[in-house]
């Protein structure tokens, strides 16, 4: 399962560097690996036009997931975590 995300960029942690380039490398590994399945985690919305950057590179890293045969999407709208203040 891929459920990484990054909000803030900082130094080499860019959008791209964890919502494409880690997406893809995810995906490349589980495929010579053997995985059966892979569980990309995005978010509604996250299209590879978007004029947001963050939205972009989701978007980016949701295609890059799916070119593993046996990989499955799960877009969120909203993840509540309880260390989130509500």
């Amino acid at each position: 399962m891929n459920a990484v995300s990054l909000y803030v960029e900082g130094g080499h942690e860019t959008f791209h560097s964890v919502h494409v380039t880690a997406a893809a490398r995810v995906a490349r590994l589980a495929l010579e690996a053997g995985v059966e399945r892979l569980i990309h985690v995005s978010g509604i919305g996250s299209e590879a036009e978007s004029a947001s950057p963050y939205i972009r590179t989701r978007g980016k890293g949701k295609d890059r997931s799916r070119r593993l045969p046996a990989a499955t999407l799960i877009r969120f709208s909203v993840v509540f975590d309880e260390a989130m203040p509500l």
